[in-house]
């Protein structure tokens, strides 16, 4: 049976809506942020310097950090396509061929075995 048939509605559409920058070329959300973040005329700008009377800027998407978020919105999803399916199909028994207790094995340092294998090696 496949694993996907119990699985809750709002995770299917999690994933779903993970993916969506796939879709959506680069240039179009790099205009659209461009349009909500800019430090003077930014939506994002107006309306924080409108409901708190503050001079400086909220968001500056031209700033290294807004080009790290416009970066990650295309590198999150790729990633994330890559361990959805292991994480999917983990269950508390799964770290054990990593040499996990039975107790550790859902913590974070049983993750190994869905790490590359040059990497779970390290």
């Amino acid at each position: 049976m496949d694993h996907r048939a119990h699985q809750h509605a709002g995770t299917w559409r999690a994933e779903v809506l993970i993916t969506l920058p796939f879709f959506v070329p680069p240039i179009l959300t790099a205009m659209a942020w461009g349009m909500l973040g800019n430090p003077q005329v930014g939506v994002i700008n107006l309306a924080w310097r409108w409901s708190t009377g503050s001079d400086n800027a909220l968001v500056n998407v031209y700033s290294y950090g807004g080009v790290v978020w416009h970066m990650l919105q295309y590198s999150t999803p790729f990633l994330f396509l890559f361990v959805v399916e292991a994480f999917a199909r983990w269950t508390p028994r799964s770290g054990r061929p990593a040499g996990c207790a039975a107790p550790r094995s859902g913590g974070p340092f049983a993750a190994s075995p869905l790490l590359p294998d040059d990497a779970s090696h390290r």
